[in-house]
């Protein structure tokens, strides 16, 4: 198996992943201490002065740092065969970059495959990537592509979960159409896609890939590996922006 090049133009961060990945890590949650004796005056505690309460301050805080659920889904459909190099290459490779750089951020990450027309939950989000990297760089494809069903799964494993969630499909969107839309209308998380396309010339995407292109909450393609951190740094900003 080939190694990936970074893309020449970005300094790099964690994993080989630009460094706009650190500020996700560092922003911060803000809140406000009310009841305090020292600090701001707090106009809301106004009617304890009345009874010579002295807890009428407030004061800002930083608490933990903001919070991510993020769920990666790997096309393994027999369509990923294809391309120069594989796509089923680029793919697997940018979502085990993709997972191990945002877990070591501290965002927490499941990831769901489907191969030979089956979805199925490869690494829940209680496993670190580096315990399952292995089997997410196999490049085993094969079957349909059931993307609809992937993400109603993703779907259905983070509406529980307390962070801010995202799915993140990694494939080429060579699937039924009408059905993906249907369910990323009903997703309770944004969903987006990374779409490999290393068996096209660039600015042309296949027919699916193009319809489904304006559903997601944000799409980008990679047509050869150089431009993958460039492409990876732009979900980082969407994530920033949570």
């Amino acid at each position: 198996m080939s190694h990936l090049k970074s893309g020449p133009p970005s300094k790099t961060g964690p994993v080989g992943l630009p460094t706009r990945w650190k500020y996700i890590s560092t922003r911060p949650r803000k809140s406000t201490r009310r009841g305090l004796s020292a600090g701001a005056y707090d106009t809301r505690a106004g009617h304890r002065l009345a009874i010579g309460d002295p807890r009428v301050c407030k004061s800002r805080t930083v608490g933990n740092e903001k919070q991510y659920a993020l769920v990666l889904i790997l096309d393994r459909s027999g369509s990923m065969r294809g391309g120069s190099p594989a796509k089923i290459e680029v793919a697997t490779q940018a979502l085990t970059r993709f997972a191990l750089a945002a877990e070591n951020l501290g965002i927490r990450v499941a990831v769901i495959d489907f191969i030979h027309g089956n979805a199925r939950l490869v690494k829940p989000f209680s496993i670190e990537t580096r315990h399952v990297q292995s089997s997410l760089l196999d490049t085993s494809c094969g079957g349909g592509t059931p993307l609809a069903e992937a993400i109603d799964l993703a779907n259905d494993l983070i509406e529980a979960q307390r962070d801010d969630p995202l799915i993140i499909s990694v494939g080429d969107d060579q699937t039924s159409a009408d059905a993906v839309k249907d369910v990323i209308r009903r997703a309770y998380a944004p969903v987006c896609s990374l779409t490999i396309a290393t068996d096209t010339d660039p600015g042309t995407l296949s027919g699916s890939a193009s319809e489904l292109a304006t559903y997601y909450e944000r799409q980008e393609t990679v047509y050869s590996p150089e431009r993958l951190n460039d492409r990876l740094d732009q979900f980082a900003s969407l994530l920033a922006g949570l």
